[in-house]
């Protein structure tokens, strides 16, 4: 794009027409000015000095030379001085652009010389409507959900989500969130926020019980791992601005031991085990001991309070009357009673207030 802008014969507002002889000699590959450059096998100094000795020569067609080094970190020292020598005098007929998706490895002599700019990641937003007219220009329906499954998959590069929509087309004519899931071997979204949800109720039976299927179902481990963090990604903006159940720390203690596992599972042979292991953390606080866990375990007494709460558990009266003897038939009868749930409002109070003042005193 920026070899037509500067190369183009009738720019429009300083963009490029596409129909001159510049333009479509870009477009298909056939203006001899503009020179593509893959570092990443090209990265000796040899083929720099070709470059280099090359680049002193006028431009044959275009008003420019232009000069395009992808994967530009690649170079190697000896290439980067050479690259430097021609950097600080560049012919005038001469334009560098380095690409690169690792910008501090390009040396401060180079980025010195250079005009920066860094680009975003697109909104996935723009990316589902883009996904919509290319769908449109071919005669394809997708469903809303299973675009902003491409979209989020493809994090913010146009191209690759592209790519990805171009493999669910050859997969069925009606791209749905099932397509979406078979194309990059996720497993069934509705499992992983079920597995999602019981974790956030620290039920870690449910939770084993639900991994171990999915599993056996032949989900993969790093997969899945890789889904629970999107969702836990969106349950971290949602805690930040109150509209969560569980609080940021609770979110964050999530993230950190998801991250971890995703770290060690590279270097295991047994990735299953390491998935196993990170669900049981993730349900089970009362197996850690750092201060965020102490939290989670105070969140999940607080839950269980409540919901017994909920069940039907009654106050305790909290008068200080004797207890008369009761006639011993009538105990054993009472005994034998399914017994309400009681918590004494006091003691409720208390409980909660110490669970409180121990999570802000620590």
């Amino acid at each position: 794009l920026i070899a037509k802008a500067v190369n183009c014969r009738n720019p429009v507002d300083g963009s490029p027409c596409g129909q001159c002889d510049c333009c479509r000699g870009v477009d298909n590959g056939s203006l001899v000015d503009v020179v593509e450059i893959d570092a990443a096998s090209n990265n000796g100094v040899d083929n720099i000095r070709d470059l280099r000795e090359e680049a002193v020569f006028l431009p044959n067609i275009a008003k420019y030379r232009v000069y395009i080094i992808d994967e530009a970190h690649m170079l190697s020292v000896g290439a980067v001085n050479a690259l430097l020598k021609i950097m600080e005098e560049p012919p005038e007929h001469v334009i560098f652009i380095l690409a690169t998706t690792e910008v501090h490895k390009i040396p401060a002599t180079i980025q010195s010389r250079c005009q920066r700019f860094d680009f975003k990641a697109i909104a996935e937003n723009n990316v589902v409507a883009r996904l919509k007219e290319v769908l449109g220009s071919i005669n394809v329906s997708a469903d809303e959900e299973a675009l902003k499954l491409i979209a989020d998959a493809g994090e913010g590069a146009m191209r690759d989500s592209l790519s990805i929509l171009d493999k669910c087309c050859s997969v069925s004519d009606k791209i749905t969130v099932k397509t979406v899931c078979e194309v990059l071997n996720l497993t069934d979204m509705g499992a992983v926020s079920e597995l999602s949800g019981y974790i956030c109720e620290y039920n870690v039976k449910e939770a084993l019980e639900l991994t171990d299927r999915l599993l056996d179902e032949g989900a993969e481990p790093s997969v899945l791992i890789s889904q629970l963090i999107g969702i836990y990604k969106s349950m971290l903006i949602k805690s930040a601005d109150k509209k969560e159940k569980l609080s940021t720390e609770e979110v964050m203690r999530f993230l950190e031991i998801l991250a971890d596992a995703e770290i060690k599972m590279k270097r295991s042979a047994y990735p299953a085990v390491v998935f196993e292991t990170a669900v049981t953390k993730l349900a089970l606080p009362e197996a850690e001991e750092d201060f965020v866990s102490q939290a989670a375990r105070i969140a999940k007494l607080e839950n269980t309070v409540e919901r017994l709460l909920d069940e039907g558990a009654a106050y305790a009266s909290n008068d200080n009357k004797p207890i008369e003897k009761e006639p011993e038939r009538e105990l054993q009868i009472k005994k034998n009673k399914p017994q309400k749930h009681t918590i004494k409002a006091d003691d409720k109070l208390s409980l909660i207030h110490n669970l409180r003042f121990r999570r802000i005193g620590r």
